[in-house]
């Protein structure tokens, strides 16, 4: 009988994955909460662990919302993935202001707009003033995409594959004189403003990529006939491991990240600036196969940080070749070295 002995206080699982060559997985995942505690920043073990998400998790209906979590239960990933999730902060009302967000050596800043639409003067198109605001989502329905709906030919209808749930994504509805559905998004890269309703930005942001959404989607690989017929349920032999790295592209970490490394978060949280480090957590799985045994360390492959919460989620996986020997892996050990 497979015994998981989980000696840490971190939420585990312990699940079997083939890849596209046929190569079969034991993959260990653990996942652990911590609270940031106090104005000095320091993080503490949380009583209450975030549990394992086995699937993902999105704001509202997957058809018409983004991600919020995703399924922890993937694979591999070749790089870690950084996420920032919650709002744009400011102690008083502001026109606009830029949040931050540095890991180690990422730094990412995305400009927050107060609301605008377009508007035209003179037979040219303009910006409307921003709203002042004090709290803006940074979830992905406030940046560039969206569905362009307008036209009455629905052949002519079209969407921003790069980010669906979005706005401000035009192509028919800039020939309406009616300017009232025509808002400009929230969340902007200050290198690539937007300029003129034409323009097709990337979509800004700092949470994580649906499985649906370019440029995620190229990885999946090819799922036709063929595939049906002489594959499934295997994976595609043109699938791409980047698939399973669902950070924003820009939070991609070059590499792994190790802990020990700062970050700081400005202007998303009720204090303007969160300061920290990550923790270095050395843990270590011992795994026992028809008799043998085996130690793998973890890799760190997902920050999640929550200033609205209080809270950064860390995962680490091991993904471990058991040459078809899934079924007889014995025991399996989590613990600190």
């Amino acid at each position: 009988m497979l015994d998981v002995e989980n000696k840490t206080s971190f939420q585990t699982a312990l699940v079997s994955a083939v890849d596209q060559n046929g190569v079969e997985y034991a993959v260990v995942v653990i996942k652990a909460t911590y609270e940031i505690s106090d104005k000095r920043r320091r993080l503490v073990v949380a009583n209450k662990q975030v549990p394992i998400c086995y699937a993902d998790e999105y704001y509202g209906d997957s058809s018409d919302s983004s991600i919020r979590y995703p399924s922890d239960i993937c694979m591999r990933k070749n790089a870690s993935d950084i996420a920032l999730l919650g709002f744009a902060r400011s102690d008083r009302p502001v026109e606009s202001l830029d949040v931050i967000l540095q890991v180690g050596k990422i730094r990412k800043t995305v400009r927050v707009f107060g609301r605008r639409r377009w508007m035209k003067f003179l037979g040219i198109w303009k910006p409307t003033h921003p709203k002042p605001f004090t709290a803006m989502s940074l979830r992905y329905e406030s940046a560039y995409g969206g569905i362009d709906q307008s036209h009455v030919d629905p052949n002519k209808h079209a969407v921003e594959i790069r980010n669906p749930v979005g706005m401000g994504f035009f192509v028919t509805a800039q020939k309406n004189e009616d300017t009232r559905d025509l808002w400009l998004p929230h969340l902007e890269d200050p290198n690539a403003l937007i300029s003129g309703i034409r323009d097709r930005p990337k979509p800004a942001g700092f949470g994580f990529i649906a499985p649906s959404w370019w440029p995620r989607s190229r990885y999946v690989g090819t799922f036709d006939r063929s595939w049906q017929e002489h594959v499934c349920p295997q994976l595609p032999a043109d699938f791409n491991d980047r698939f399973f790295n669902c950070a924003h592209p820009d939070l991609v970490y070059p590499g792994f990240l190790r802990g020990g490394e700062l970050v700081r978060v400005e202007n998303a949280s009720r204090q303007k600036c969160i300061e920290l480090k990550l923790p270095k957590e050395k843990l270590m799985i011992t795994m026992k196969v028809k008799g043998k045994q085996s130690t793998h360390l973890p890799g760190l492959d997902t920050v999640i940080i929550e200033p609205d919460e209080n809270r950064l989620v860390l995962v680490w996986r091991a993904t471990i070749a058991t040459q078809r020997c899934f079924l007889y892996i014995c025991g399996v050990k989590i613990h600190r070295m």
